[in-house]
């Protein structure tokens, strides 16, 4: 079947399971991947047949999603607007449709922001090392804290702890 229809070809960037790798030779019985840190996967057809495949080299604009923290004493129309100012700063990102910045939530310990933008498959990763360096370079410039979990512990005594001398309880 993966012969017949063809749902990905050799060279193609494709996701199996818990495997990502490009294609490198498919035959009868089995297709050959070869993952990002360079080992070899060889996946059965048969299984390949029976789940979903992603394969990332089928279009050549992938979008581009992001999240970032920032800290609650921050201004988020603020943050929001360096975000977007620096998206148009990449080159790599598509002008349409625009990149753009939206307030994903709140959580614990952040407000988290979402940056999307399109770009083109083989940018995406240049576009990562481009944009993560100036958001931190930025957000340091401009005081915004970039979270990190944390615990506060405040400890509450419930009764006085009793006076001891000399093992004797106050007498």
């Amino acid at each position: 079947l993966i012969l017949l229809l063809k749902p990905f070809r050799v060279g193609d960037y494709i996701e199996v399971d818990d495997y990502r790798g490009t294609v490198k030779n498919i035959s009868i019985y089995y297709t050959e991947l070869k993952t990002d840190d360079g080992q070899q996967v060889v996946i059965p057809n048969g299984d390949i047949a029976s789940t979903s495949v992603v394969n990332y080299s089928t279009y050549p604009e992938q979008r581009f999603d992001l999240t970032i923290p920032v800290s609650y004493q921050d201004d988020p129309i603020r943050v929001r607007q360096l975000l977007q100012s620096l998206m148009h700063e990449v080159p790599t990102f598509l002008e349409d449709p625009a990149p753009s910045v939206f307030l994903k939530g709140f959580t614990e310990h952040a407000i988290e922001f979402t940056l999307r933008g399109w770009v083109r498959r083989e940018h995406y990763r240049e576009t990562l090392d481009q944009l993560l360096p100036l958001i931190k370079k930025t957000f340091n410039q401009e005081n915004i804290m970039l979270p990190y979990p944390q615990l506060v512990v405040h400890l509450h005594p419930t009764s006085p702890i009793p006076y001891k001398k000399n093992g004797n309880s106050g007498s």
